[in-house]
């Protein structure tokens, strides 16, 4: 309940002083979710609302044959078929680079919140269970900038069979 109370009268002393949406945000945890979803894993470590779901939302679907599990752009291919396929890595592409961006944006925050007032009256638990999802945030972050560049890498290729055709 400290904590809570606390995080109010900081975002609430950001507001009178003219404090960024973006500070607010990072100092807007609760140690108790903390320590729950550090056995999560994807998108459900996220501990910000609006971000897990932009990362849910954009990961429903995102293995189909509409999106990044769309047959490669190839010069047996029909224009229409390729056309198809560029449209599903685009796609791909996009909805990484939101994926991406909740999961990076999470860090960045975190990472102002462990700097601020408020963290350090956390407990070690707390602080642990905080760490822990910052590193499996963080061990996750090549694969999925490595699945980025194919889907990127794909639609490029599409794009050059297409405009060659």
């Amino acid at each position: 309940m400290k904590d809570i109370v606390m995080s109010s009268i900081y975002l609430l002393v950001l507001q009178l002083v003219g404090g960024s949406y973006h500070t607010a945000y990072a100092s807007s945890l609760d140690p108790k979710d903390i320590v729950q979803r550090q056995y999560k894993s994807g998108c459900e470590l996220i501990p910000y609302d609006g971000r897990r779901k932009t990362c849910i939302d954009n990961n429903q679907g995102l293995h189909t044959p509409q999106a990044c599990n769309a047959q490669a752009c190839s010069s047996s291919a029909t224009q229409q078929q390729n056309r198809m396929r560029n449209n599903a890595w685009s796609e791909c592409a996009t909805r990484r680079v939101r994926i991406n961006t909740a999961f990076s944006a999470t860090l960045t925050d975190i990472g102002k919140f462990q700097k601020g007032p408020i963290y350090s009256t956390w407990s070690p638990p707390q602080k642990g269970a905080l760490r822990a999802i910052v590193n499996t945030i963080t061990r996750g972050q090549p694969t999925h900038d490595a699945k980025l560049r194919e889907a990127k890498a794909q639609a490029r290729i599409c794009k050059g069979l297409i405009e060659s055709g």
